[in-house]
């Protein structure tokens, strides 16, 4: 049992009944990465994991390792109860590569689609601190509340997406169907349409014989724009269009911050240097143009300056983050007035995301007025000229 214990907390395991890097372990840790990297592997296929699920996994190893299972044990039992294909295959491949003599934090950082950096990096500060289960707890908390913030503001904004898929359905359905009963009539009785009327029988003839076209020019716009997301410019070019986009550009910067903030705090509770906990919490937020103003503190403090003063001169942190940095500095409790600036930030988010949806609700429902108006008048428009002829 204390060998188990040991192995837990190291985060390197030998087979059992076998010592470490024994002939027999290495032969089985080979068959082992053989079978997790077969070919046809669904990682390929799959989706990344949410970060609930991420959470739930970590938090279940952290829960097994206090109780003395070796850590390969523990990816065994948590893999078997996985049911996300890519978590599970990754799993495996880090139980294989375990018992091939790799460390815990080597083994994950062979999987930057699953484990975000925040991940890799608390693991090797566990590692070289000796205590696995508590870091992987902390991390399980960090992931939790990551999770809760996401699924605050998708929530906050389920009700206009719900309502715009509607309203587009109902139009589409008005266009398509409605429009040509009107527009046989217009032919028959020869009227002359007005340009509205002619628009939108347009529009309705192009939807019934081109709609495959329409298709695949929407699916080929989202295809070219994630791409173009991933490419470092466009990410770039989009974080910063994001952040100045009226109602949701205030929003995205602080859940941005929040997700740093919250980063930072894990980070340099289990004991990283501030340099080096900025410099791996710069990804958690997300944001390119956050991220960049985070390595720029970095550099700063590279160079004997204090952490306020940059974050001041970058212009994307509110007032109130910096301020919470400066005193956290000054008192040498950097990780507590974090985890004060991750509330204050949640607790904004949730305001902002009430009064943004109070504010488009109104919004949506004037536009989607607007449009069903436009097709009734332009459908009646004929008859009111027509009526007028006849006066």
């Amino acid at each position: 049992m204390a060998e188990s214990i040991q192995t837990a907390r190291t985060g390197r395991a030998a087979l059992p009944g076998a010592p470490a890097g024994a002939k027999n372990g290495n032969a089985a840790g080979r068959k082992l990465g053989k079978l997790a990297r077969r070919p046809g592997s669904v990682t390929l296929l799959s989706t990344r994991p949410r970060i609930g699920q991420l959470a739930a996994v970590i938090r279940q190893l952290s829960s097994l390792i206090d109780a003395g299972i070796p850590i390969t044990e523990a990816l065994d039992i948590a893999g078997r109860e996985m049911k996300h294909p890519m978590l599970r295959e990754a799993l495996s491949d880090m139980r294989a590569d375990i018992h091939q003599g790799a460390s815990l934090e080597q083994a994950i950082g062979k999987h930057p689609r699953v484990f975000p950096r925040v991940v890799r990096q608390l693991v090797k500060v566990a590692e070289t601190g000796g205590a696995l289960d508590d870091v992987l707890e902390m991390l399980a908390g960090y992931l939790e509340d990551e999770q809760d913030l996401n699924e605050q503001v998708r929530t906050a904004f389920a009700y206009p997406a719900i309502i715009g898929i509607i309203a587009a359905l109902t139009v589409t359905a008005l266009v398509v169907f409605v429009v040509p009963i009107f527009q046989n009539v217009f032919e028959k009785m020869g009227l002359t349409l007005p340009l509205s009327t002619r628009a939108l029988i347009f529009m309705a003839s192009f939807l019934r014989h081109y709609w495959w076209a329409l298709g695949g020019a929407m699916v080929a716009a989202v295809v070219g724009l994630r791409q173009f997301k991933n490419s470092d410019t466009g990410a770039r070019l989009w974080d910063t269009l994001v952040l100045h986009l009226p109602l949701v550009g205030r929003l995205s910067r602080t859940v941005a911050i929040s997700r740093w903030v919250r980063a930072c705090q894990v980070l340099i509770s289990s004991g990283l240097p501030v340099d080096a906990a900025f410099a791996a919490s710069a990804d958690a937020a997300a944001n390119t143009v956050i991220a960049d103003a985070i390595r720029g503190v970095c550099e700063g403090l590279h160079r004997g300056r204090d952490l306020a003063t940059p974050l001041r001169e970058s212009g994307e942190f509110p007032s109130v983050v910096v301020e919470m940095v400066r005193v956290g500095e000054e008192s040498g409790a950097l990780d507590t007035l974090l985890g004060k600036c991750g509330d204050y930030c949640d607790r904004d988010v949730r305001h902002m995301t009430k009064r943004i949806v109070v504010t488009l609700e109104p919004l949506m429902m004037l536009f989607v007025g607007g449009v069903i108006a436009f097709v009734a008048m332009s459908m009646y428009l004929p008859y009111f000229s027509l009526l007028s002829s006849i006066k």
